[in-house]
């Protein structure tokens, strides 16, 4: 908008005619606008001469800046995977504005659900970091420029379910075996770490990667538990066999001596007899044992 000042302010002679050379029109209040042709670095000359006095004249020479009449972000939303990306992009208009073009980039809401890779550019790239709702804030030309948000959510797919390639093995005293867990859905977004444990180490114990180690006879059962959700589990059953170790002759007499008299004044006579027994090592063996008897004499 421009503005005529006489000589003297007190004329009795007012009225004006304004003129413009350049890509510029104007009004005859004064007012300029620069046309579409007008690129920034562009002279323009304004003129105003008194209508009753068409020598009197002033001219004024403008230059054309192109200021930026708009700032977007594309993405306008988005839902994001945890531990996925998405990339958003600011975009300014016109293209040969010259005005300040920088651009930052802040979280200004749910910082604790996505991180920036970056905080300035025209593109940046956000990672999910947990379920929430994120309100991304880019700026451009710095505090007094003009600003644009964008609000995506970050989504979660939990574990559901476990399983492992086996729910039962027997394992020999000594032996390992390795068990491999498998979390459900295949996509899911947790950890998919599992931590073990086993119920009982005297039978068998179980490493951080769930290789399973038979100790001594018995049954444990292993467990494994997902690291994301401890109450997603799934479990093995190892039954370790308990082998024969010993055998022993029981019921025999203090004596060590049996005699034997088959009639006694014609009459049957079993008093002397004695029905020995045995006993194994371990009592409760899972072996199937066949005894055989013999007489050194």
């Amino acid at each position: 908008q421009m503005t005529a000042v006489p000589t003297p302010s007190n004329t009795t002679e007012p009225g004006y005619k304004w003129t413009v050379e350049g890509p510029a029109t104007i009004d005859q209040t004064g007012k300029v606008t620069a046309t579409d042709a007008a690129k920034s670095g562009d002279t323009i000359t304004v003129t105003v001469a008194s209508t009753v006095r068409p020598e009197i004249t002033a001219s004024k020479t403008l230059t054309v800046k192109v200021p930026i009449t708009s700032f977007t972000i594309t993405p306008e939303t988005a839902s994001v995977l945890k531990g996925k990306t998405q990339t958003f992009t600011a975009a300014y208009t016109p293209a040969d504005t010259d005005s300040n073009t920088d651009i930052t980039w802040e979280i200004t809401k749910g910082s604790e659900y996505a991180t920036l890779d970056k905080t300035s550019g025209a593109t940046v790239t956000t990672t999910g970091v947990k379920a929430g709702e994120v309100t991304l804030k880019a700026t451009i030309g710095g505090s007094t420029g003009k600003s644009a948000v964008v609000t995506f959510t970050v989504t979660e797919i939990p574990v559901t379910s476990m399983t492992l390639d086996k729910t039962a093995a027997s394992v020999e005293p000594g032996a390992t075996l390795q068990l491999n867990p498998t979390l459900l859905p295949t996509d899911t977004t947790d950890a998919t770490t599992v931590t073990w444990k086993s119920s009982d180490e005297k039978v068998a114990t179980v490493d951080k990667d769930g290789l399973v180690t038979a100790v001594a006879g018995g049954t444990a059962t292993i467990t494994a538990a997902s690291t994301a959700r401890p109450d997603v589990t799934a479990a093995c059953t190892v039954k370790v066999p308990k082998h024969l170790t010993g055998i022993a002759i029981t019921n025999i007499p203090a004596s060590n001596i049996v005699y034997k008299m088959n009639k006694i004044n014609g009459v049957d006579n079993t008093a002397d007899q004695v029905s020995l027994g045995l006993a194994y090592t371990p009592k409760d063996t899972d072996d199937t044992v066949t005894v055989t008897w013999s007489s050194s004499d």
